[in-house]
């Protein structure tokens, strides 16, 4: 990430003869980024197995399994997801312009390792990233902008919590946006309808509770 090479820069500084030795460099980046890096490699790897279906289900066959594996597939590549990584990585870096490189480095990075992983065992071909190029731009285009938000949410500051809102209210606005829980006028097979509903459903309560959390969590920073 081209935050952490950031990172490096500023910490490997000469004093003298003498620089801060590599193992501290190396605790540093680790306390920074490596949750973020771990749970970047957990989400393409869930992504990705989510979207693996198998013949049976292309002729109609295996259709709870098929019900099932739609609905993990629409939570772990809800735009929500994989817009909490990018704000984490902002929440955890030191500076506005750090926070933007880690918002979209991140983002990237899961795209990488998505497609890559994908592309290694078989299951896409080598046209994937040419195909998805449009994600790649789109990370760099909105990443940054939500490692900012996670940076300013991070502020010690009671006029930046209304950034804690972001993700609670994207995982209460996503299921309405792509009519996850919105039914469509023409008949669709019983498992795309009711992953929908599900998902979309799953999608609304964390988002509730997530705000729950955070109201709670002012209202307890303002009693202290």
């Amino acid at each position: 990430m081209a935050s952490v090479l950031l990172d490096i820069m500023l910490i490997m500084q000469i004093d003298g003869n003498s620089i801060i030795p590599y193992d501290q460099i190396m605790q540093t980046i680790r306390h920074k980024y490596l949750t973020v890096i771990l749970l970047s490699l957990a989400l393409a790897i869930l992504s990705l197995v989510s979207n693996i279906y198998f013949p049976q289900e292309m002729e109609g066959q295996w259709q709870l399994y098929s019900c099932i594996r739609k609905i993990f597939s629409k939570l772990f590549n809800a735009g929500v997801v994989w817009a909490a990584l990018p704000f984490l990585a902002g929440w955890r870096s030191q500076g506005l312009v750090k926070a933007a490189i880690s918002g979209a480095a991140i983002a990237e990075l899961t795209l990488l390792l998505h497609y890559g992983i994908g592309y290694l065992i078989g299951v896409y071909d080598s046209t994937i990233f040419m195909a998805n190029s449009f994600w790649f731009i789109a990370a760099l285009v909105l990443c940054a902008p939500l490692g900012v938000c996670g940076w300013i949410a991070a502020l010690p500051k009671k006029s930046s919590r209304i950034f804690w809102f972001i993700l609670p209210i994207g995982a209460i606005l996503e299921p309405f946006v792509t009519r996850k829980l919105i039914p469509y006028s023409i008949v669709r097979p019983w498992p795309e309808v009711y992953s929908d509903y599900i998902s979309g459903a799953v999608l609304l309560i964390v988002g509730v509770v997530g705000i729950i959390l955070v109201r709670l969590k002012q209202e307890s920073n303002d009693q202290r």
